[in-house]
């Protein structure tokens, strides 16, 4: 062998192998100077198993625990339950599945070979598992509803191979124990169409998954993704998730209360959206409206309460370009943002199928001036109750005089409670036939408010009014106060 001769090895792969550190020898060798050949040797650690690893918790003797397999979907594999019992599965069906134990206690049941999908729906042996060390590389086809209702599994981690699963609807609902979201950093998300109700009422998880290099790009539906993750303090790393083919973000993360930061929302593609019902409902620490300037909602059907109860939130989210020519319910849209100090910018919108608005600004007293609604289309209208329920900040009436209220029924508490408002708005004494109830509408404006109020007693232009309790109690302001009858003033 000549003096600096390179003899080229074979590099070893190792697949599968246990964790651990190994010393590998002789990946190349060389003859050195003197003609003798030199063997290297490397250190490497194995850091990927390939197994699915869980813990089960039995509690009396002779209890069994029940895999939960799912027809459809392909099994050929073993099973080490930790007792030194180890079965061959083949088919979801296998009686095998259920595997009693002599003694109680916990038990880590390692999987290894072809294991496409696990799924307990809310049902079977829920309650025992309490931890997955190791999703692994299974062949993980599907996630739906894999550990739904599974309130005791406090802790999922390891790798695994998510590269052929198309869903993960309801994966981890009513995980209420897991105190730490998922090690989910690395998963491939691009086959996956659906991650409705994923992580629902996971109500422990103090911290968000990792998302930030998820490929959401087939997903249709992320409504409920994190509905009453209430203890979760930082919202998920959602700004380059590739969101144009989801149809429906309703409720989406409603009831996150703990969440201080809106999810980076900028560059989100809505266009296929349907609804944002309920989205941000119950965001109650969040400070910053999420970033919505770009978003289209040339689709949205329903806004219905979708930042109810943002309590924190100090600007309005920037809505100045937004195609509302679909919407039919805005009701509650901005209940209880108390202190968003401005009016979101809606002098564009188009109302024209808007049915309600009950209850919309409710409880706004940190707003100072109205909405501007002058060119709104309210002719499919049938409620307006608590509209501006209490906004006690501010300064000046929405422009009402143009409204169509012909089908609008109740004015139930409109604007009870705006105590700063300097001129009472006024409405149309021609369309308003359907009116029956305008309880309280004006009540609580106090002496500040001058103007003249309709004469909604007036039965030639309002003949169906029946419930008119404190119209108008303390609004002795306004310029006709003495021409509202006592029955309506509390008298």
């Amino acid at each position: 062998m000549k003096k600096n001769t390179t003899i080229l090895m074979t590099f070893l792969t190792v697949i599968g192998a246990a964790f651990g550190a190994y010393h590998l020898v002789a990946p190349y060798s060389q003859v050195d100077n003197y003609g003798y050949v030199v063997w290297q040797s490397t250190e490497f650690t194995v850091t990927t198993n390939l197994n699915f690893i869980s813990t089960w918790r039995t509690t009396t003797n002779n209890e069994t625990i029940t895999i939960p397999t799912r027809v459809g979907f392909s099994y050929e594999c073993d099973v080490d339950w930790g007792d030194g019992n180890v079965e061959t599965m083949s088919g979801y069906n296998d009686a095998k599945w259920t595997h009693a134990y002599v003694d109680s206690g916990d038990y880590e049941v390692t999987i290894e070979g072809t294991f496409e999908t696990f799924y307990f729906n809310n049902a079977g042996d829920k309650l025992k598992l309490i931890s997955i060390s190791n999703l692994g590389f299974v062949g993980w086809a599907s996630f739906e509803k894999a550990f739904y209702g599974c309130t005791s599994l406090n802790s999922v981690t390891g790798d695994a191979d998510t590269s052929l699963v198309t869903s993960m609807y309801s994966m981890f609902r009513g995980c209420s124990s897991m105190t730490t979201a998922p090690a989910t950093a690395t998963w491939d998300t691009s086959l996956v169409t659906s991650m409705y109700t994923m992580f629902l009422d996971c109500s422990s998880m103090t911290t968000a998954p990792a998302t930030a290099t998820w490929d959401t790009s087939l997903v249709a539906s992320m409504s409920y993704m994190f509905f009453n993750c209430s203890s979760m303090k930082t919202a998920p790393a959602t700004a380059t998730w590739d969101t144009s083919l989801v149809t429906s973000m309703y409720t989406m993360f409603l009831g996150c209360s703990s969440m201080t930061t809106a999810p980076a929302t900028a560059t989100w593609d809505t266009s296929l959206v349907a609804s944002m019902s309920d989205m941000f409902n119950g965001c109650s620490s969040m400070t910053t409206a999420p970033a919505t300037a770009t978003w289209d909602t040339s689709l949205v059907t329903s806004m219905y309460k979708m930042f109810q109860g943002c309590s924190s939130m100090t600007t309005a989210p920037a809505t100045a370009t937004w195609d509302t020519s679909l919407v039919a319910s805005m009701s509650s849209m901005f209940n209880g943002c108390s202190s968003m100090t401005t009016a979101p910018a809606t002098a564009t919108w188009d109302t024209s199928l808007v049915t309600a608005m009950s209850f919309m600004f409710y409880g706004c007293n940190s707003m100072t001036t109205a909405p501007a609604t002058a060119t709104w289309d309210t002719s499919l209208m049938t409620s307006m109750s608590s509209m501006f329920y209490n906004c006690s900040s501010m300064t000046n009436a929405p422009e009402t005089a143009t409204w169509d209220t012909s089908l609008v029924t109740s004015m139930y508490r409109m604007f009870i409670y705006c105590s700063s408002m300097t001129t009472v708005p006024t409405f149309s004494t021609t369309n308003s036939v359907k009116l029956a109830n305008v309880s309280k509408m004006f009540n609580g404006i106090g002496s500040g408010t001058t103007g003249t109020v309709n004469e909604f007693w007036n039965t030639t232009n309002f003949p169906n009014i029946t419930t008119y309790t404190d119209f108008a109690t303390g609004a002795t302001g306004l310029d006709n106060y003495a021409d509202i009858p006592d029955s309506w003033k509390g008298l």
